[in-house]
């Protein structure tokens, strides 16, 4: 069996590996790409072309060479130069070949029927010269990132904006991405000669801390969701709206909508008034209790009412009451009777209300629902992130005789 299962293993493994290599090849794409395009809406158009170029090498997508040549148009448009014009041609040539039909195959006949006339008015490439020696390629460096406002460091150096696109030497480098509100990113890369890195870095946004104040023993409820009982450490939470409420027993609950934004720290005074139901039941219960002593004071004077008849009656045993004695006696029963009427009545009425109010002491718990949730609202003074370019960058730069101009947009 232990031979059949290693094989059945090896044949799992060499069925899935196909596919986990395809996505971390689309990955890899994915990020070659996000840098280039980022650079191509920065106008730094030969990085982005070694950027989609590197992603082309990884997934041969004809989305991505239309990108190619869309950047090397824009390039054209820039140096008004041969070769970047060649390209484009070629690119986008290409591109109508490899997409008979729908995707961008109107758009690049377009250019072409921009672009061909151009280099047909430039005439034949010169013959018989010498072709210029391959320029040495420059070791690259491309970093983009999705968080606005941020900042690109190299080697402890501050290198400038997000999208960073330069001329590194091969070596160990170190890049450090900053923006404010988030946590700095750092790696450490060992980059070779010629190559072209790059890096997509997506940053955590830094997490608000919330601290609250408020009776010990109170629960703490954060959107729905209950995190303990005062006190409590400050809560980190993820910038933006939370509901948060504090409730104990006996008290008003409070509730408070709270925006935060990235790396805040805020204390929230949470006062709980005593409830009207807490009131009542404190009433009651000492009511009650009063009621219960006044029960037993009675009861005290009805047993010595009691007594006292007894005694009379004793003595008339013996020898004979007075006149005046056979009433004692009455008064005295009467007296024993009326306390001990009072005393059940007192009883019957501190229990009932004593009952009363332990109810009503026990179940004064006030909740507070969260509202249905809505639509995340940013931290104040923030922009929601810029959505990731897909595999095509449509837009580029167009010349006719009457003016030039730029334009940019990209798709999933």
């Amino acid at each position: 069996m232990r031979p059949a299962r290693a094989w059945a293993l090896v044949a799992v493994v060499a069925l899935a590996s196909p596919r986990v290599l395809a996505q971390d090849a689309t990955e890899d794409a994915r990020t070659y790409f996000n840098a280039g395009a980022a650079a191509y809406a920065a106008g730094k158009y030969p990085a982005a072309i070694a950027a989609f170029e590197r992603a082309y090498q990884i997934a041969p997508r004809p989305g991505i060479l239309f990108s190619i040549a869309q950047a090397y148009r824009r390039e054209y448009t820039v140096t008004r130069g041969r070769a970047p014009l060649e390209r484009a041609v070629s690119d986008y040539r290409l591109y109508v070949e490899k997409t008979p039909e729908g995707g961008r195959r109107a758009e690049a006949i377009e250019a072409l029927g921009e672009l061909e006339p151009a280099l047909q008015r430039m005439g034949a490439a010169p013959t018989g010269a010498e072709e210029p020696p391959a320029a040495k390629r420059e070791t690259q460096l491309l970093v983009s990132s999705q968080t606005r406002g941020a900042q690109v460091s190299l080697d402890g150096k501050p290198a400038g904006a997000v999208p960073f696109a330069g001329a590194v030497q091969p070596g160990k480098h170190v890049i450090r991405v900053t923006a404010p509100g988030y946590v700095d990113d750092q790696r450490e890369l060992s980059i070779t000669e010629g190559a072209v890195v790059a890096l997509d870095v997506k940053l955590e946004e830094r997490r608000a801390r919330l601290a609250l104040q408020g009776p010990e023993g109170a629960e703490v409820t954060v959107d729905g969701r209950v995190v303990g009982e005062l006190p409590l450490p400050a809560l980190e939470l993820r910038p933006g709206k939370h509901f948060v409420s504090v409730a104990a027993n006996g008290r008003r609950p409070f509730a408070r909508e709270v925006t935060l934004g990235r790396g805040e720290r805020r204390t929230l005074e949470a006062p709980l008034e005593t409830t009207g139901q807490r009131t009542a039941a404190w009433v009651l219960l000492g009511t009650s209790t009063a009621g219960l002593l006044a029960s037993g004071g009675l009861a005290w004077m009805s047993r010595d009412a009691q007594g006292d008849a007894q005694e009379l009656l004793a003595r008339r045993d013996r020898a004979g009451l007075q006149p005046s004695e056979v009433g004692e006696y009455d008064d005295a029963r009467d007296a024993r009777d009326s306390y001990r009427t009072g005393a059940f009545v007192s009883l019957g009425l501190g229990l009932a209300l004593g009952a009363t109010g332990a109810i009503l002491f026990a179940f004064d718990t006030p909740r507070v629902e969260a509202p249905a949730a809505e639509e995340e609202e940013r931290p104040p003074g923030s922009e929601p992130p810029a959505p990731a370019p897909g595999f095509e960058v449509g837009g580029a730069g167009w010349v006719t005789p009457g003016g030039a101009g730029l334009g940019l947009s990209g798709r999933f």
